[in-house]
């Protein structure tokens, strides 16, 4: 078999263990995919579930005899070598765990390891001494190493393999029963270890070897010693930077703990790359072309419903397997948002990690989103300043010192962009813009980051968006608190109080994210999406929130904590934004409805009040006599589906040379929060031949929608 060309980075998991346990001593899969890190105290170990969403502390029932070396796991059981020579059993179960063995080994010398043994019984070294243990601690045999062993693992025929770091190799142990029949070098790296992370051994004897001096690598070793393939740490996502320990589970994802209590997972097998979907009626097109790989065997395709996409292969629906081409075409699809993921596997049956894409199956595969009150598309090449490309006059200007201009941009948004704006903490950097509302309202950008808020509070996060003032006041403020999740609030003069939600998905990962806030005046109800999902949802004040006349982006005006990374695409809104349009901005299948509707004369930088989901008239922008007044944002900046997610959009028309002749309101009706564009038939017409079908023999909720379009389309269905 042609050994691979090296392992392929595949995600990070959302969650990390920063809260839970210091300094990180080792990494084990166990069987049922939940993921053990042991750090340093002697209280406590970090359990991540298997698709790395959630992290937990287990909290060991009787404290550990010392410092926490390195550990093996097996089902609900652990097994701990520590300082003073210790070694521990400990059945888990649930958040805790019960102490049920310990053995005491000679005090010569503190360097310890553990592995199994092929029978279930355990290998543990100390120096040069091996120990052969069964499941109760005791000690059944002894011998005596060629060296001193520093990291060892165990394949399934019984051998033993170990690390000796300060001649630079790895050796490997034969046995004739309880007796060393070989000890024989069969890897010389030629030079000391002296930052040896983990030592990996598979059933069938592969090894891997995880080492951080100078820059860190994970190697491959076949059973025999030969080279298979280094990785080496690279930038960005792939980055191996402070490397604690690795581990191998039984599929061959390897995973990596870093000294930030943060798990990476790589590949061995290629990913399929250019993934794009195209979209023909009820039917989704996928294309892609196959790794290079003398191994690669077939793709599998899984799919979602919706914005989440899978890093492995047992999550979300299979659509099929075994295909060896570079399409297929998912039929037979209900309209609706769909993600599909899409695994290679190798002729050992192993997989990569996913490739993902994401599709919209409607009559035009678009959403129509109303145009934002205030849009920062944060493109403004040599600026430094905001443009308000809605026309409305929100322009941002410099609350503190001016960002940077950044190409790191997230893909497949829907729209053309170019850039995004870079802000770094230390440079206290910040804009400000008259505040846009304080009623309904929702905020909506683009983010990438590493860094947290300093609490968990509104006010003393690190602000996407941010009108605060000192004490309890009529204010609110949304970014990432400290524990690295998206946090949403407002001050509550009556209660005294500043009522706030919070996310459980940790934000903190360095990969661009979508996310809206929603505030409802009436019922004081708040929202948090993520990704075009809903993430958390609660109350807050229904007074006006207009204690401050300014709003910030990126920087805190009373906690003092500026944003320290990318954000782009900022979007306000003075209404609540339908769920369908919040996932169809997040997923890039929107246009920008280019006409507005409604009686309103005035213009004001505060919002309508709404009970309703669906948009009501905006209040950016002048208007007479109730003439529409197309949305400076969609003229001025063509929203583009993306190719790897729509089929044919409707074209966007050129703004008109000449002034809108003035027309009834009835007669340019605006679009629902969220409907399709479909320019073939009359929307009167088109509308009420769904409300009819949709309420068929139902003539109160008939009578209910009829209300409701009058009173925001201007006409009724009879």
């Amino acid at each position: 078999m042609v050994a691979f060309a090296s392992a392929n980075y595949v995600s990070t998991f959302a969650a990390t263990a920063s809260s839970l346990i210091s300094t990180p001593r080792g990494i084990k899969v166990i069987n049922t995919g939940e993921v053990y890190v042991l750090g340093t105290s002697t209280a406590r170990l970090a359990s991540f579930s298997a698709d790395g969403t959630s992290a937990t502390t287990i909290t060991y029932g009787t404290s550990l005899p010392g410092t926490p070396i390195s550990f093996v796991a097996t089902g609900s059981t652990v097994y701990v070598t520590t300082s003073g020579t210790r070694v521990v059993k400990h059945a888990v179960s649930g958040a805790g765990t019960t102490q049920s063995a310990t053995a005491t080994l000679p005090t010569s010398s503190s360097t310890t390891d553990i592995a199994f043994q092929p029978n279930g019984n355990l290998f543990v070294t100390k120096n040069t001494t091996l120990y052969f243990m069964n499941t109760d601690l005791q000690v059944t045999a002894t011998g005596s190493l060629a060296a001193a062993a520093n990291r060892i693992g165990a394949d399934n025929a019984g051998n033993l393999y170990y690390l000796n770091s300060s001649a630079g190799t790895i050796r490997k142990v034969t046995f004739s029963g309880s007796t060393i029949a070989s000890d024989t070098v069969i890897v010389t790296f030629g030079v000391s270890i002296s930052s040896h992370k983990a030592l990996y051994v598979s059933p069938g004897g592969d090894m891997y070897f995880a080492d951080a001096t100078g820059t860190p690598y994970i190697s491959k070793y076949s059973s025999s010693g030969t080279l298979q393939w280094t990785y080496v740490s690279q930038s960005g996502d792939g980055i191996l930077s402070s490397l604690s320990s690795m581990t191998v589970d039984a599929n061959g994802t390897i995973y990596v703990v870093n000294s930030s209590r943060q798990v990476k997972t790589y590949s061995q097998v290629g990913t399929v790359t250019g993934l794009a979907t195209s979209v023909a009626g009820n039917a989704v097109t996928l294309t892609w072309t196959n790794p290079v790989d003398s191994d690669f065997s077939s793709v599998t395709i899984r799919r979602s419903t919706s914005a989440t996409s899978y890093a492995g292969i047992s999550s979300g629906t299979l659509v099929t397997s075994n295909v060896t081409g570079t399409s297929f075409t998912d039929t037979g699809l209900a309209e609706g948002f769909y993600t599909y993921s899409v695994f290679s596997r190798n002729t050992s049956g192993r997989y990569s990690g996913g490739a993902h894409a994401t599709a919209l199956v409607s009559s035009t595969s678009l959403v129509a989103v109303r145009s934002p009150l205030m849009y920062w598309a944060l493109n403004e090449t040599g600026a430094t300043l905001a443009t308000d490309a809605s026309g409305n006059g929100y322009n941002g200007s410099l609350y503190t010192a001016a960002p940077h201009l950044s190409a790191d941009i997230p893909a497949d948004i829907g729209i053309t962009n170019s850039h995004s704006f870079n802000f770094v903490r230390t440079g206290s950097q910040a804009l400000t813009v008259t505040r846009p509302v304080q009623d309904d309202f929702t905020l909506c950008a683009w983010f990438k980051t590493t860094s947290v808020g300093a609490a968990n509070q509104h006010y003393q996060t690190m602000p996407l968006f941010d009108s605060e003032v000192g004490g309890i006041g009529s204010d609110f403020g949304f970014g990432v608190g400290s524990s690295g999740t998206l946090l949403f609030g407002n001050g509550n003069v009556t209660l005294g109080a500043d009522p706030k939600i919070q996310g459980t998905t940790r934000v903190d990962t360095g990969s661009w994210t979508h996310t809206c806030a929603t505030r409802r005046r009436l019922t004081g109800e708040l929202a948090i999406y993520l990704n075009g999902a809903l993430e958390a949802s609660g109350s807050g004040s229904t007074a006006a929130l207009s204690a401050k006349s300014t709003m910030t982006v990126g920087g805190g005006t009373d906690g003092g904590v500026y944003w320290n990374g990318n954000i782009d695409e900022v979007r306000v809104y003075n209404s609540v934004l339908s769920s369908t349009a919040i996932a169809a901005l997040a997923n890039g299948t929107f246009m920008t409805d280019p006409v507005s509707s409604g009686s309103s004369s005035s213009s004001s930088s505060v919002a309508t009040e709404s009970t309703s989901e669906e948009p009501h008239q905006s209040n950016g922008g002048s208007r007479r006599g109730g003439v529409p007044r197309a949305d400076a944002s969609s003229l001025r900046r063509v929203v583009t589906p993306s190719p790897k997610s729509v089929s044919a959009a409707p074209a966007v028309r050129e703004p008109p040379k000449n002034p809108v002749k003035p027309v009834a309101v009835a007669e340019t009706p605006k679009l629902p929060e969220g409907a399709t564009v479909k320019v073939s038939f009359p929307l009167q017409v088109r509308t009420c031949r769904r409300v009819e079908k949709q309420f068929v023999g139902n003539a109160k909720m008939k009578e209910l929608m009829n209300t409701r379009l009058q009173k925001l389309l201007g006409f009724g269905c009879g």
